[in-house]
Formats: C-alpha cells, structure tokens, sequence
C-alpha cells in the first residue's frame, strides 16, 4: 500500500510523519509502511551465449518495462568475439 507524504501528513500526527530519526521506535514503524519499497519490480536473470551456450553475464531488468526476452550482443569470454546473448531463467 503506498500513500503520499502528503496524504500521510493530513492522517497522521505530526510527530509521525517526520523524518526525525530520533522518534519512537513505534512510529517510525508507522512512517514505514507508507514507503515504497525498493527494487519490487526488477527479477534478476542470466544471459546465455548462443554460440557455446555458456551463462556470461547476470543481470537485472524492470519486469513491468520490458515483459519480452532480452536479446544483446555482448563479449563472449569462450568464444573470444561478441555474440548475441539471451535471456534465460530468473535467478534467486
């Protein structure tokens, strides 16, 4: 659930909306859940030579931004030339 700054201001009480670092423990927990939170959207995945098949490079992209397979040309340390790179399964 994301709420602006604004919105929370006129909600909450002034003591919580602050960005004091020095207020209860409790009420920073209160300010938190009106945060965005960081990174939900990206997936991390690797990319595989088409040539030799080898996973080279391991990267991350927006889910939301680009919902089709990545295709790159990239530097393929076992083939010693750039080669096209594709996407392949996400990563943990």
């Amino acid at each position: 659930m994301h709420i602006s700054y604004r919105l929370a201001k006129a909600i909450l009480p002034n003591s919580i909306h602050t960005h004091n670092t020095r207020l209860p423990f409790t009420h920073r927990i209160v300010y938190n859940i009106f945060m965005a939170k960081k990174g939900e959207h990206r997936i991390t995945l690797g990319l595989v030579c088409q040539v030799c098949k080898n996973r080279n490079y391991v990267t991350t992209k927006n889910k939301l931004e680009t919902p089709e397979k990545l295709l790159l040309k990239k530097f393929c340390k076992h083939c010693r030339k750039v080669t096209d790179h594709k996407e392949t399964e996400k990563l943990k």
